[in-house]
């Protein structure tokens, strides 16, 4: 049944409600609304559509919540009940309105997911908590939300190294896995990352993360597989650990907020035969380590780069005179390049790349430059 229709039985019934009213003597006898009489399956179709579309998290409570559903009627309550798919996209802590509302997020949460059956999920724990108790409440939705590891689809996780890393022997099979996104609100000292997620169809990752131990990166995930990557928040020496493991990038964006150790000899290549969208943008300016960064790039099939002119190495009194080596070393014929803090004209650009169709000056990339934070574009909060 089409919107429409589903619009029309209600006008129907509400026009004869007010006709009965306005007529008592002509009152027509009490009966169901017509709404009522759709079969169960139409009416969880129905629901479904109320909620933002998977895996976009809606509220736990109040509109836009499936919870809100329940509280209609009696039916309505069992359709709910009975529909797995309302259930299936868990958001906590991101929105934090008092402090009794802690505990009633994790109840609620607890509740949706028994609901949600044996459904893949969609995750997603914040951090808009400002308690001295934060770490306990923290780890007592992580637990809950880990209890159903195998069924995780997309996670998007925001957590001290104290309360988890993944890799842990117990919670390292994720086989539905597709998105994951982890923000640590402190540096890893205390724990090191013991293993490697077992995801197999995992292939976007975004970290914004500080690893103090470098080394200990490349076990973090099955970097070969990752074909859309955001380091946010990252330095060189974390940057170039990962790429030298994910061969396979389609698009990738990097952002440097330290500078820390390159780790590249003289001659290293990062081989990335399938990249296609590249950005790259930092913290600090005039960094001679993030030419010898980007010069070790092999990108045959680039066509898109987003790239802060400020970071680079401008001894030579511009950073247009930069270009040409750079992507002669990547070997690309670039379609698309986006300047963002540049002392120079686009038309000095031009004059020096004059086989780039586009060259555009862009301060602020588009949700299309590989902006895939779930906690910002899948959530409610």
């Amino acid at each position: 049944m089409s919107d429409a229709e589903t619009a029309s039985l209600s006008e129907d019934g509400h026009e004869a409600y007010i006709s009965a009213a306005a007529d008592p003597e002509h009152a027509l006898p009490q009966s169901p609304h017509p709404i009522l009489a759709l079969p169960s399956e139409i009416m969880s179709e129905i629901f479904i559509h109320y909620l933002p579309p998977y895996p976009h998290c809606p509220p736990l409570l109040g509109d836009a919540s499936p919870t809100k559903l329940t509280q209609i009627c009696g039916r309505w309550r069992e359709i709910a009940h009975h529909t797995p798919a309302l259930w299936r996209a868990v958001e906590l802590f991101m929105v934090l309105r008092d402090a009794a509302s802690l505990d009633l997020q994790l109840e609620t949460a607890r509740t949706w997911l028994e609901r949600s059956c044996g459904l893949p999920l969609c995750v997603i724990l914040g951090n808009a908590m400002s308690r001295t108790d934060v770490e306990r409440y923290a780890r007592n939705a992580l637990r809950l939300l880990l209890d159903h590891h195998t069924r995780w689809e997309y996670a998007a996780l925001h957590v001290s190294v104290a309360t988890w890393i993944p890799g842990q022997a117990a919670e390292r099979d994720m086989p539905l896995l597709r998105q994951f996104d982890l923000k640590y609100m402190d540096t890893s000292f205390e724990n090191d990352v013991e293993g490697t997620l077992n995801a197999p169809l995992l292939s976007t990752a975004f970290l914004d993360c500080d690893f103090a131990r470098t080394e200990k990166v490349p076990l973090l995930l099955a970097w070969n597989q990752i074909t859309r990557l955001r380091l946010r928040h990252s330095n060189l020496g974390v940057t170039v650990a990962i790429l030298r493991d994910a061969a396979n990038l389609v698009e990738c964006s990097i952002s440097l907020t330290t500078i820390g150790d390159l780790n590249l000899a003289p001659g290293d290549v990062l081989k990335f035969e399938r990249l296609e969208t590249l950005s790259i943008t930092a913290g600090f300016s005039n960094c001679e380590k993030v030419d010898r960064l980007l010069s070790a790039f092999c990108a045959p099939n680039l066509r898109r780069f987003h790239v802060d002119c400020d970071m680079l190495d401008y001894r030579r009194g511009d950073n247009a005179a930069s270009f040409p080596a750079i992507l002669a070393a990547m070997g690309c014929r670039l379609e698309y390049l986006s300047l963002a803090n540049t002392k120079q004209s686009v038309e000095e650009f031009r004059e020096v790349l004059p086989d780039i169709k586009f060259i555009h000056y862009r301060p602020r990339l588009s949700d299309e430059w590989g902006i895939w934070d779930l906690r910002t574009f899948y959530s409610s909060g």
